[in-house]
């Protein structure tokens, strides 16, 4: 349902983010400009009826999760290899086009595996255009 604009949970996850003022809710952001979009358990196995589903939070990265509040969460992403590809263009119409782009990357070239551990999309408040996604890989 990412594929589109149709159904697309996304779009509607980060319309209730900054539609709700979320982001000033969250404690010790490290910077008011930037914005994270993570995505993590991936279900990956083929014989599972959730095959291909996995979880997004939108989120700010912060300098310390000590005062988490009541109903958010704390994710940590982990230190490891990604590749990062840049999302140019009308939001979120350029996030889509581009991770479909990523799915061809990987489907063509097995120079890099992804690890499907934590992939994340960092915005920028004053660069509304351009978006940075980095891919976990193995």
């Amino acid at each position: 349902a990412e594929a589109s604009l149709t159904g697309a949970m996304l779009p509607r996850l980060w319309a209730t983010f900054f539609g709700q003022k979320i982001e000033e809710k969250i404690p010790n952001r490290k910077d008011p400009q930037e914005f994270i979009g993570a995505y993590s358990d991936y279900d990956m196995d083929p014989k599972n009826k959730t095959y291909g589903q996995y979880g997004a939070m939108a989120g700010c990265e912060v300098t310390e999760v000590e005062d988490v509040p009541e109903g958010f969460l704390a994710m940590p992403i982990p230190a490891g290899k990604y590749l990062r590809f840049e999302a140019r263009g009308p939001m979120p119409d350029a996030v889509i086009r581009t991770w479909g782009e990523i799915w061809s990357y990987f489907d063509r070239n097995k120079e890099h595996e992804r690890a499907f551990t934590v992939d994340f999309d960092l915005y920028r408040k004053d660069k509304p255009e351009e978006v940075d996604i980095f891919v976990s890989i193995k």
